[in-house]
C-alpha cells in the first residue's frame, strides 16, 4: 500500500535526575497506523464507506481522522469521517466511515482528488496503560513519534462507468523539446507505478489530472523509441506493463 507519511515529534520527555551517573537510553515510540486501502473510490449516489484501521503497535493511541483538499493545504467540509476521535488498543483493529455531505464541488464529468489522513496520537504519560507498558526502571529518553498516513479519496461520477486502468488506455504520448508529453483526455485521474524511456526509469512519475497533459524531462542525447509503462489501479494493484512506440 502507498501511504503519505508526514512525521512529527510531538513530545520529549527527560527523566535525569537520579540518574546522572548511569548511561541513558534512547526509545523511540512511533503512533503510526495502518489503513486496509491506499485508495478510495467514492460514488456520489453512495451513502458512505468504510474503512479498516490497524494499530500494529505495542501499545494503545488515539486515531484521529481528517480530510483534505487535493493539494493538501485545508480541512475539508464536505466530507465526515467518523469516530472524530477514538481510542485503538495495541494489536486491534478498528473502522472508520467516511460520509460526503456537501456535493457541491463534485464536478459532472471528471473525478476530484482529496485525502483522507489518519494520525496516531499518543496517550498521556500518566495514563495506566502507557505506564503499564512502559515503566522505567533506568533513565531513559521517550520520543513519541506521530505519523499521519494518507490515502486518495477518487470521487468519480456516475458518467464514468470503466476503470481508471482502462482509461489509460486513452493516454496520447509524444515527445517535444526534450520531454516526453502525456495527454489525458479522460475524466480519470491516471496514477503512474512506472514509465521507462529505452530502459530509463523516471522517478516521481506520479499522476495526470484529467483532461490535462504532463511533461516529463528526458534524458540527454536520449533517443525515445519505446516507452514502457503501467499504473495503478482502482484497487491498489499494479497493471500489465503497456509498451507505446513513438
Amino acid at each position: 500500500m502507498r501511504i503519505m507519511p508526514g512525521i512529527l515529534l510531538s513530545y520529549l520527555f527527560v527523566s535525569l535526575s537520579a540518574y546522572s551517573s548511569q548511561d541513558i537510553a534512547t526509545n523511540y515510540n512511533y503512533f503510526q497506523l495502518k489503513l486496509n486501502s491506499s485508495r478510495i473510490i467514492y460514488h456520489p449516489d453512495s451513502k458512505g464507506v468504510s474503512i479498516t484501521v490497524s494499530n500494529q503497535q505495542g501499545y494503545p493511541m488515539l486515531v484521529r481522522p481528517t480530510i483534505l483538499s487535493g493539494d493538501k493545504k485545508n480541512i475539508l467540509k464536505s466530507y465526515i469521517a467518523t469516530p472524530t476521535l477514538f481510542k485503538i488498543d495495541e494489536k486491534q483493529n478498528s473502522k472508520i466511515r467516511l460520509t460526503q455531505i456537501d456535493k457541491s464541488e463534485n464536478k459532472p464529468n471528471q473525478e476530484t482528488l482529496n485525502w483522507l489522513c489518519v494520525l496516531g496520537v499518543p496517550p498521556s504519560d500518566d495514563s495506566d496503560e502507557w505506564n503499564e507498558t512502559h515503566k522505567k526502571n533506568s533513565p531513559i529518553i521517550d520520543f513519541k513519534i506521530n505519523v499521519k498516513t494518507c490515502i486518495k479519496i477518487f470521487n468519480r461520477p456516475n458518467v464514468l462507468r470503466g476503470t481508471s486502468e482502462e482509461a489509460a488506455s486513452s493516454l496520447v504520448w509524444s515527445k517535444k523539446d526534450g520531454k516526453l508529453i502525456v495527454d489525458n483526455p479522460t475524466g480519470y485521474y491516471i496514477n503512474f507505478n512506472s514509465i521507462s524511456i529505452d530502459g530509463h526509469n523516471i522517478k516521481k512519475s506520479g499522476y495526470i489530472e484529467p483532461f490535462s497533459k504532463k511533461e516529463f524531462n528526458l534524458p540527454k542525447d536520449i533517443t525515445v523509441n519505446k516507452i514502457l509503462w503501467s499504473v495503478i489501479t482502482d484497487i491498489g494493484g499494479i497493471s500489465s506493463s503497456k509498451v507505446t512506440n513513438l
